[in-house]
């Protein structure tokens, strides 16, 4: 089994011997492994969008370019794992999910622990969500999934029948293909349909808000539509999916409670894999709550004519994709997040 840890901060707990880290944003100290940046420069840029996905898409590249589409892979997250046991709590405001401190963590052999897993699978326990496209509108920002969904029936990656069964899907397995242990044909196969919708969609919109949490938006598109196809995978192979498929996911982090990325969360001590590989102040930069969109075009009045033009959608947008590599001239607001 191939393991991947998708890191944008250093893992806060121990991981399995031999894996392989995926850098995505300003994380570069890490042991063995890439950074987007390595694999994709656009994949690299479209990061702060993106999020996870990025690594993901990364990882799909790495796999296709050494041929390799047999055996499994498993995919953890710096802070986030799913294992075929529960460590630590219950999450009171997140169906399945577990919480851990640092120092519980650390006392897992991670190694052993994932060598004790035979199955093809290992997915986050799934919950009803009553209507995917409500219980979307209640969290996020539903423009962004109803381009989304557009974009994919028009790349072909859903049928528009498909499309109406996804809007009233009331089941969600957490993550979809970003986290567990997958057939590396089947990651690969999803994943290439994740990818051509966002890329798709990033190239002529952006997301509706650009807060730290929302402009995620695509990644939380992706863990939908991920649920959908390995349900699609799963019922179209077996008639009954095997309890011993589906595991217990777990964040690390000092909180009781599940805090979503993009979310103030107290930092964990744990942090045996380097620190972040830019400054504090590029990491703040490029932080959208503190993004000052008016100062980057005062500054950049060549950026401000593109706009109007139609060439770009915002400052933010080139920023990321060229403005940090050309060293554009930024300013910005006091951070206010931990």
């Amino acid at each position: 089994m191939r393991i991947f840890c998708l890191c944008h901060l250093p893992p806060v707990f121990p991981l399995p011997k031999d894996t392989c880290f995926i850098g995505m944003g300003n994380y570069r100290d890490f042991p063995a492994g890439y950074h987007v940046s390595e694999i994709a420069d656009e994949l690299d840029a479209l990061h702060p969008f993106l999020a996870g996905a990025s690594g993901a898409f990364a990882i799909a590249r790495i796999l296709k370019r050494n041929n390799v589409s047999d055996g499994r892979v498993c995919l953890m997250l710096h802070r986030k794992f799913i294992a075929p046991q529960s460590f630590g709590n219950p999450a009171p405001n997140y169906p399945g999910m577990f919480v851990l401190n640092a120092d519980a963590a650390a006392r897992i052999d991670f190694t052993a622990l994932m060598a004790t897993i035979q199955t093809p699978y290992l997915l986050a326990q799934p919950f009803r969500v009553g209507n995917l496209y409500r219980q979307f509108a209640s969290a996020h920002k539903i423009p962004d999934l109803l381009r989304y969904v557009a974009i994919a029936v028009e790349l072909g990656v859903l049928t528009a029948e498909e499309s109406s069964l996804f809007f009233s899907d009331d089941i969600l397995i957490p993550c979809g293909v970003e986290c567990g242990i997958f057939p590396t044909d089947v990651f690969l196969t999803i994943i290439d349909k994740l990818e051509r919708v966002c890329v798709t969609f990033l190239r002529s919109h952006m997301p509706s808000s650009f807060d730290s949490y929302n402009r995620r938006a695509l990644d939380f598109c992706n863990e939908r539509l991920g649920s959908f196809f390995l349900k699609q995978v799963l019922s179209s192979s077996m008639q009954e999916v095997p309890a011993q498929y589906f595991g217990y996911m777990h964040t690390v982090g000092d909180t009781q409670e599940y805090v979503p990325g993009g979310m103030p969360v107290k930092s964990t001590q744990h942090k045996p894999y380097g620190n972040m590989g830019k400054s504090d102040h590029e990491s703040v930069a490029t932080s959208a709550d503190a993004w000052d969109e008016q100062a980057y075009l005062a500054g950049n009045p060549d950026i401000a004519k593109a706009i109007v033009a139609g060439q770009i959608k915002s400052g933010y947008q080139h920023y990321v994709t060229y403005g940090r590599k050309e060293g554009r001239p930024i300013n910005v607001k006091p951070h206010n997040g931990d």
